[in-house]
């Protein structure tokens, strides 16, 4: 069955997808956004869980996990470029007829905090290790040195780091009750957006 091509037109309620872009009979992401948006949700739960928990953990348990820490952060951070490139390129289907227009607004706003913070937290990490003098690797490989040994940009990303990352948890709390109250409350097809 050929899956439908999505209309360019668009009005100021709908997000105008990209000329020759393509979902399916659902209205659904294309399937690679699809695989990125739930291993990212993995990736990015486990790293939350894992920075919240790391100053109550043994020092030899942290030695252990940081290095895991950092190459999930740079793999985040590496499937961020890959999510922009199939953003521009596949496109994204337009949200429901009988989604507010508000909530439409409110859903692009945590779509961009959304990638803000995916870059922003990876960077942050990078900066805060490499300024403390450590290397950062992921899986092994070494990676380049952003900057060098400095307490101003230690101090700054560490900030940036630890402030973010309490905000992007609570961006993904909201992200899930949104996606619940559509679901139950609204009986929008949000969900199946993604599934």
């Amino acid at each position: 069955m050929v899956k439908p091509t999505i209309s360019t037109k668009s009005n100021a309620t709908n997000e105008a997808p990209l000329e020759g872009a393509r979902i399916d009979d659902l209205g659904r992401y294309p399937s690679a956004i699809r695989l990125l948006h739930w291993l990212m949700a993995l990736f990015i739960i486990c790293l939350l869980a894992s920075g919240l928990l790391m100053d109550e953990l043994p020092k030899e348990v942290r030695g252990d996990i940081m290095p895991l820490h950092k190459s999930f952060g740079i793999t985040v951070l590496m499937l961020w470029f890959a999510r922009i490139w199939l953003r521009l390129t596949k496109g994204v289907p337009p949200y429901p007829p009988s989604m507010p227009v508000a909530e439409r607004h409110m859903a692009k706003a945590t779509v961009f905090a959304f990638y803000t913070f995916m870059i922003v937290m990876p960077l942050s990490g990078w900066l805060m290790s490499n300024s403390k003098g450590r290397a950062v690797e992921w899986f092994g490989v070494p990676m380049p040195q952003l900057t060098g040994e400095s307490e101003i940009v230690n101090n700054l990303a560490h900030m940036v780091h630890e402030w973010v990352g309490y905000a992007l948890l609570a961006l993904v709390l909201l992200h899930v009750l949104a996606v619940i109250k559509h679901h139950v409350k609204d009986k929008l097809p949000i969900i199946r957006r993604m599934v």
